[in-house]
């Protein structure tokens, strides 16, 4: 069983690298084609920092930019920002931040000082801009950003959702608790008041793994398991309990 979660994870990771690079092109590709004031090449950073951590962010940010500098070479040279946007992601999103406004907030201003701030300073180096140049680098990347973000927040809401709407398509009773509260409250919540047998938890490692944790009520005991894995085995619960 072990083996089959190692080779689950490393499809996932993989599979976020490949979902993560084509976001950035493709988004970077739209914006030109309707010809919008945004770049939006390092959302698809973003999301494979936020659900696969550290390495696939990286990976997804240097790739980018090396594939970019193909046909403009310059783009190397910013290749380092869209790992330090990855960086600071999977670090935000490993303590949940990206979940909490303040989080949100917090990440916006850091990419916007990443890519605007440092971003401006290369171009300094590589073209002479003067400190006025600069400035507006800094505010045009503030939307730019904000969108990059907000297109994350929303992903990482839906994919509970998405969980949850399976195992009632499954015709399993279910429910959701997307309240804004720490994990350890929901915990102690749902075994004192709900009283549920199991408890499903999807946060930003079970998002890149592509598994859940399921906490059982009467062992207190923590297993992962597919999607798949799991309603078979509440099948099973079932049939031995009738």
């Amino acid at each position: 069983m072990k083996t089959d979660i190692l080779r689950r994870r490393n499809r996932a990771a993989l599979l976020i690298c490949v979902i993560g690079i084509s976001i950035n092109f493709i988004l970077n590709g739209l914006m030109k084609v309707f010809g919008l004031p945004l770049y939006l090449d390092t959302a698809g950073t973003i999301v494979s920092a936020a659900m696969g951590g550290y390495l696939p962010g990286v990976l997804v940010g240097f790739i980018t930019n090396l594939i970019k500098g193909i046909s403009t070479p310059t783009s190397r040279c910013y290749g380092c920002l869209n790992c330090l946007i990855a960086l600071v992601t999977a670090y935000f999103s490993r303590r949940g931040w990206l979940k909490k406004w303040w989080g949100i907030i917090s990440a916006t201003l850091i990419y916007i000082l990443i890519g605007g701030g440092l971003g401006s300073i290369i171009t300094y180096f590589l073209e002479g801009s003067t400190g006025r140049q600069m400035f507006i680098n800094i505010v045009s990347d503030i939307p730019d950003k904000i969108v990059s973000v907000s297109f994350v927040f929303l992903l990482l809401r839906a994919i509970p959702e998405k969980v949850y709407q399976y195992f009632r398509n499954q015709r399993f009773r279910v429910e959701l608790d997307d309240r804004n509260e720490k994990i350890g409250y929901k915990i102690r919540y749902a075994r004192q008041e709900d009283k549920v047998p199991y408890m499903i938890i999807i946060g930003e490692k079970e998002i890149a793994e592509g598994n859940i944790s399921v906490r059982d009520r009467e062992t207190d005991q923590t297993a992962v398991y597919s999607l798949e894995d799991f309603a078979k085995k509440l099948r099973e619960d079932i049939e031995a309990k009738r």
